[in-house]
């Protein structure tokens, strides 16, 4: 019989799972935000990748199997991938590409099939997806657009899926830059972290709702946002701002708690909490 007791902590407790499908999502990133941190992070990335020099296209990237353009090839994928399902979702058809997507081995199968290019055309491809991205995205707030937008974890509202595009992007961008000595130039401005933090957030408590995990965390991130992060049978809610209330409290630098909740470093070194709070903010690891 399944364990029903639920801890007056954060949990590791489980209860009976809910579907992706069933989940009451509460994200407080409004469309316009996501609008506002995917032009102002792509516009950014767009520059850092135009900026390079030849020999750091062929430099290693933190992806031990990927070379910068490598990491670069691979943002043009994923922006294919979100352009077509947005493209999908307005004329009202299927979209089927993640029937059969897998986060590790998908991303290499792309590349090997698509075999060696020479980098100007990798930089054209990823200048003209980005763009394109930049104003389908304004055009969808424009618009005041209700669709449903295909992404790894499901079809959502198109500002999530814009959101999943721009948690994926955003680690390739230190993925790039950080092997080389850089960091984001000029700093992400903060709106564009909070909806970067709280979207990859919110792909925990997805996760944790799947097996029935009880969630309620106040989570600060220095040099980022405050987030309320609360997983609660099908509720899955992700707030900016208040803490207060919250069972537990967990605090780090915001850079190496989101590398390491992607496997970029370790969560324990990085996250001030207590470990079955670590374990489960780690759910992600294998995503990117």
């Amino acid at each position: 019989m399944t364990d029903t007791t639920q801890d007056t902590g954060a949990g590791p407790t489980q209860l009976p799972g809910v579907a992706l499908r069933e989940h009451d999502v509460q994200l407080g990133v409004s469309p316009e935000q996501a609008a506002a941190a995917t032009r102002s992070h792509r516009s950014r990335f767009l520059a850092e990748v135009e900026a390079l020099s030849p020999d750091e296209w062929t430099a290693q990237s933190r992806c031990s199997a990927w070379s910068v353009q490598d990491v670069v090839r691979h943002g043009v994928h994923i922006n294919t991938v979100l352009l077509d399902g947005v493209a999908a979702a307005r004329a009202g058809e299927r979209f089927a590409f993640f029937s059969t997507f897998n986060p590790k081995l998908s991303p290499l199968e792309y590349l090997e099939a698509h075999g060696p290019e020479p980098v100007e055309a990798s930089l054209a491809a990823y200048a003209e997806t980005t763009q394109r991205l930049i104003t389908v995205v304004d055009e969808l707030v424009a618009d005041g657009a209700d669709l449903l937008v295909a992404s790894p974890v499901g079809r959502q509202p198109w500002h999530r899926s814009v959101l999943h595009g721009l948690f994926d992007s955003a680690i390739h961008e230190r993925d790039i830059l950080a092997p080389l000595g850089r960091v984001p130039d000029p700093a992400p401005p903060a709106d564009e972290l909070t909806a970067i933090a709280a979207y990859q957030v919110l792909l925990v408590g997805r996760f944790l709702a799947v097996v029935g995990m009880p969630f309620d965390l106040a989570l600060h991130l220095d040099g980022g946002p405050a987030l309320r992060f609360r997983v609660d049978g099908p509720l899955v809610s992700v707030q900016p701002g208040g803490t207060d209330g919250a069972a537990v409290e967990a605090r780090g630098e915001v850079y190496a708690v989101l590398d390491a909740m992607v496997g970029r470093g370790s969560l324990a070194d990085a996250l001030d909490a207590p470990p079955e709070v670590v374990a489960a903010m780690s759910a992600i690891s294998s995503l990117v």
